[in-house]
């Protein structure tokens, strides 16, 4: 961007603009980014919440030496303008998202195996990324804006 050097504090002007393309080029693109992904966390999480209850476990499921396990999200950058969302573990996202069907676990170590139930999907992952959807734009605007008000120091 240039911007005539006759103007009165063209020159500031156009350092500040310079170390705005600058951050919004590389570091601050995946700094945006990262901002984004958090808030689309923080919605994932809460919508599991919504249907697992307040401790985010599913209390049911034994995992020694705690019983219950823990519905967590993450992510990665896969570049500076992109993140991949990880259900953490995957099994019970699946069965939060999509149910599953009554059974018998598999015999491990000389262990008898278990019965467990049906379980209803509750479209948890699915209703969260239609929270999410919508909000992006907003997320990324207000990181873009703290950018640029951190540029112009």
């Amino acid at each position: 961007m240039s911007v005539s050097t006759k103007l009165v504090g063209a020159v500031e002007l156009n350092q500040k603009l310079d170390r705005y393309k600058f951050l919004v080029d590389g570091r601050g693109l995946r700094w945006i980014t990262t901002e984004t992904a958090v808030q689309a966390k923080k919605v994932l999480l809460d919508e599991s919440k919504r249907d697992i209850g307040s401790d985010g476990k599913m209390s049911g499921w034994r995992r020694p030496p705690r019983k219950g396990v823990r519905v967590r999200a993450g992510f990665e950058l896969r570049s500076d303008s992109t993140a991949e969302f990880i259900p953490k573990p995957n099994g019970v996202w699946k069965v939060l998202e999509t149910g599953r069907d009554p059974g018998i676990s598999r015999v491990k170590r000389n262990r008898p195996a278990r019965r467990y139930g049906r379980a209803p999907g509750k479209r948890t992952w699915s209703r969260a990324w239609d929270k999410i959807t919508p909000d992006v734009p907003k997320w990324v605007g207000k990181a873009n804006s703290e950018l640029l008000r951190n540029s112009w120091k």
